[in-house]
């Protein structure tokens, strides 16, 4: 029987260093270029608007208000639960506490990744492409959801409900699971619970979804549904969680880039995740997405 290699020092110094290298990286590399290519003022100025809108809800909901309802045009639309997970970057000033969340959510992506695909080449590609990298810079919290994926299903529902359009149909799978092994209260009883509270302290605040789609709606639905109800209907059939992910996006009215960096999971080909990378950062820059 083969030993199980065990984690040694230089590895964890290793791991450490690379770790100090990227949140470096993060706190000035990486928000100095994208301030000078899209917002030509200096880095330090850069306040990603959605970032902004989870700290002034992470404020609102310290102070004992409603995080719903913020000052300005962008509004909070997840679950107040989410705010807990952004608690602990609120600590640290600006930039910093947006480069440890990048450098963090580089790491999941990395972890997940590589749950479901070894190649080292693909899994470079996937941490370049633009739905990763433009993702974090913006602060999207995507790969808080993705962490969903690989926890227990009832507490993975916490994560992959908390953002619709990329995680929802993997709670359609658990639900499916759930009911063929008669777990469906014991798997979706403490979520559902959850969610009743919220509506309750907060108020049916779900409908705030409603002026999102309207206000960014994805211009090619509901024209996707003629692929995605497909590509659903394979998801339920081989009960695979990454085409779940894959149609999670294309069903949803509001979508954005990087929305589809669960989407990406499924591509192991190097070749296939390179023209993928390639594909996105073209497509962010010819749309000019911001």
């Amino acid at each position: 029987m083969d030993k199980e290699k065990k984690i040694g020092v230089r590895e964890i110094l290793v791991s450490i260093l690379a770790f100090a290298v990227l949140f470096v990286a993060c706190s000035w590399i990486v928000p100095w270029v994208t301030v000078q290519t899209f917002h030509n003022e200096p880095w330090e100025n850069f306040r990603p608007i959605d970032w902004k809108v989870y700290n002034d809800a992470m404020a609102q909901l310290i102070r004992g208000a409603t995080p719903y309802t913020i000052p300005g045009a962008y509004q909070f639309y997840n679950p107040p639960w989410i705010l807990l997970v952004i608690l602990p970057f609120t600590f640290l000033p600006y930039p910093y506490n947006l480069a440890l969340f990048m450098t963090i959510g580089f790491v999941v992506y990395l972890w997940v990744y590589s749950r479901f695909n070894s190649n080292l080449v693909a899994t470079t590609f996937y941490l370049l492409s633009a739905p990763v990298v433009w993702g974090l810079i913006g602060g999207q919290i995507d790969w808080i959801i993705l962490i969903g994926l690989l926890l227990p299903p009832q507490y993975g529902l916490f994560l992959v409900l908390a953002k619709p359009q990329v995680g929802c149909l993997i709670a359609v799978i658990w639900l499916i699971d759930a009911y063929k092994e008669r777990r469906v209260v014991r798997t979706f009883a403490p979520v559902l619970v959850a969610f009743g509270l919220s509506f309750l302290i907060y108020g049916l605040w779900p409908l705030n979804w409603i002026g999102l789609v309207e206000a960014e709606p994805m211009i090619w639905w509901p024209y996707t549904l003629v692929l995605g109800v497909p590509l659903l209907g394979w998801a339920l059939r081989t009960h695979n969680p990454r085409l779940a992910l894959c149609a999670s996006p294309i069903l949803s009215p509001h979508s954005m880039l990087h929305s589809w960096c669960g989407s990406a999971l499924i591509i192991a080909h190097p070749v296939v995740m390179g023209v993928f990378t390639v594909g996105t950062w073209v497509f962010l820059f010819t749309s000019n997405i911001q």
